[in-house]
């Protein structure tokens, strides 16, 4: 079973809550490793647990669904997880537009992320807000930019989750398979 990988999926909705409620930018930044850090161990923590055989090969078969780059039912896991993960221990940057005033425009009354990368079109009247208290914090590129990464970490547990109790559904299955 995946007991220790769902302790590290229960700390890192407390990581979630953390980024919430953090509204100082030194600490956000802090928590924001953190929670990065505690994602990824999710993984790591399976790779340990699949020491048992039925775990093993549940296991093994998932790892190789969710680096299938030619399908997008895992695009989180490789172009979320892993890549932010990558960038944060391997370079200490991130994906995330951490800037105290951030451009937005308007279109039909609904804001959106001026990403720094892009200019405006022409007919679209832009404007730069002061966002306080921790308001947003925009993915700068990829499949999610413009997304507060908060929301984007809400969906990675609950892929997480979901991959947890196919995992525990498989070797229970085998399990059963076994006994009879």
């Amino acid at each position: 079973m995946t007991a220790l990988a769902r302790r590290v999926l229960a700390d890192c909705h407390i990581a979630l809550r953390l980024l919430e409620d953090e509204a100082q930018e030194d600490n956000w930044s802090v928590n924001w490793a953190g929670a990065l850090a505690l994602i990824c161990c999710v993984n790591d923590v399976l790779k340990l647990e699949k020491r048992r055989s039925a775990l093993r090969k549940a296991y093994e078969k998932r790892l190789e669904a969710w680096n299938d780059k030619s399908s997008d039912q895992h695009a989180i896991f490789r172009e979320f997880i892993k890549s932010e993960r990558n960038l944060l221990l391997q370079e200490y940057r991130t994906n995330v537009d951490t800037r105290r005033e951030v451009p937005i425009f308007v279109v039909d009354g609904t804001p959106a992320y001026f990403s720094p990368d892009t200019s405006a079109p022409l007919s679209v009247e832009t404007s730069s807000f002061a966002l306080d208290q921790n308001i947003f914090r925009p993915m700068k590129v990829g499949r999610w930019s413009n997304e507060d990464v908060r929301d984007v970490y809400s969906d990675a547990l609950v892929w997480w989750k979901e991959q947890l109790d196919s995992i525990d559904k498989e070797v229970d299955s085998v399990r059963a398979i076994d006994r009879s």
